[in-house]
């Protein structure tokens, strides 16, 4: 009998050497990141296999035994003290107790074991989600049209995606000192634009003493900000409910050394981020920076590609890409427009006398006044050096031309002022009309630049 039971104990030998050669075997067959996982799993397959079979062992043991043994197994309690530690069955007692404790000790140390392959699936998979993240933090960088849009997708996702966290939101620094909040989740970013923090009343800065390099926890929000920030921006804190949130991790988000703003993850339970979190929003902030750089340079290579750099309208290359599909739209619906040509009268002087500067200030003044009296719907786009057009859209050519004269005069009798020197400044001007003057793009321009020359040519005499 007694050979029987350690039958079983063989069995656990046998377990732990197939689950070495599992291992060993796992090892140099599959490489990756989940080599951790077939492994846990093999082991696990020939764990719960041992305890089916060891199960199964034990109970045709029990089965064959002496009816007294099985009742001490069974109902140990419906016997007398004297027949469990005197007669016959003292010594297969003590045999069977030390049996059940090491039965005991194995299934400890097996849920031990479970416990660990659960512990480590819970942080494989954080890490894998982590590093979902950080792909969707630059693949998604092109499909929003602004940082807000897309700082707070990048938010939902941090918070989605760190254990405890509840809220976030980003600070931007607006000047040297002074920060604005510009995206938020589990806030509202309307209330928190009312708060302007100034450098020394953000996390970030006091828990560094200034040098606001590395990401910090903050485990009470609401003292933090009695001690740290004005009473009135206190109180607008409090009237909006941001102190719902009681722990926050502040990082910096740097764009090429310089501190663009500070990333802030926030949680609703006290205590809930430990340093663990730090080196991975450490990563996160410099993803974000990362992907926040791309951002600004694509939208800047966009909008060069689009705007004017001087003046700001759309450059010339931009502008007839989108006038050709609203002159095909013409076309189809019959509608009609006024093409007004302007040139600006007297920069040549300018740059002479003032110098090239003062030059474009002058240029940017005359597109900010015109700017001021056409409509949004209009099409405004610098043309040439000083010479500019415009699409009037369902207008007549009569309306246009009294705007342009009365925009005329305007300029005319303002006097705009260069490093306290006084520049005079003025245009002509010519205009097509669509249909009347002719159904093809290049010839109404032809026709409204020949028109603007005329106009110079007479202004001058």
């Amino acid at each position: 009998m007694i050979r029987k039971f350690f039958s079983i104990f063989r069995l656990s030998t046998i377990f732990a050497i197939v689950s070495m050669i599992l291992i060993t075997f796992i090892h140099y067959v599959v490489q990756g990141p989940f080599e951790l996982l077939f492994q846990l799993f093999s082991i696990l397959v020939v764990f719960f296999l041992y305890r089916a079979y060891s199960a199964m062992k034990l109970g045709n043991i029990i089965k064959g035994m002496p009816l007294d043994i099985e009742k001490l197994l069974y109902d140990r309690e419906s016997l007398s003290d004297t027949d469990l530690y005197t007669g016959p069955f003292y010594n297969d007692q003590k045999m069977m107790t030390a049996i059940f404790d090491n039965f005991n000790n194995l299934y400890s140390r097996q849920q031990s074991l479970l416990n660990e392959v659960n512990t480590l699936y819970s942080e494989l998979k954080q890490t894998n989600e982590t590093k979902d993240l950080l792909i969707d933090i630059n693949h998604t960088i092109l499909d929003f049209d602004n940082q807000v849009d897309f700082l707070n997708n990048i938010l939902k996702k941090t918070v989605d995606t760190l254990p405890l966290s509840t809220h976030g939101c980003v600070l931007k620094f607006i000047d040297d000192y002074t920060t604005e909040y510009i995206a938020a989740y589990g806030y509202s970013l309307s209330d928190l634009k009312t708060v302007h923090l100034t450098l020394d009343e953000t996390f970030l800065y006091v828990a560094t003493e200034g040098k606001m390099d590395k990401p910090i926890i903050v485990g009470d929000i609401r003292n933090f900000n009695k001690e740290y920030i004005q009473t009135s921006k206190y109180n607008s804190f409090n009237e909006m409910h941001a102190y719902d949130v009681n722990t926050c991790v502040s990082s910096p988000i740097l764009i090429d050394n310089k501190l663009y703003g500070m990333l802030n993850i926030d949680s609703e339970k006290p205590n809930a981020f430990g340093d663990d979190i730090l080196p991975i929003m450490t990563y996160i902030s410099g993803q974000i920076s990362i992907a926040l750089k791309n951002y600004i340079t694509y939208k800047k290579t966009v909008r060069l590609s689009k705007y004017d750099r001087l003046t700001g309208i759309f450059n010339r290359s931009y502008f007839e890409e989108i006038f050709e599909n609203y002159y095909k739209k013409a076309l189809r619906y019959q509608e009609h427009f006024v093409i007004a040509m302007l040139d600006m009268n007297d920069l040549k002087v300018i740059n002479d006398t003032l110098g090239h500067d003062a030059g474009d200030y002058a240029l940017k003044e005359l597109v900010n006044q015109i700017n001021l009296d056409i409509r949004e719907s209009d099409i405004f786009a610098r043309y040439g050096g000083d010479e500019f057009i415009i699409v009037f859209f369902n207008a007549t050519e009569k309306e246009v031309q009294l705007k342009l004269i009365t925009l005329q005069i305007k300029i005319e009798q303002k006097v705009f002022l260069y490093n306290k020197n006084p520049i005079k400044l003025s245009f002509s001007y010519g205009t097509s009309y669509f249909p009347n003057d002719n159904k093809t793009i290049d010839d109404l321009i032809k026709i409204a630049d020949t028109n603007m020359y005329l106009n110079k040519t007479i202004q001058k005499k």
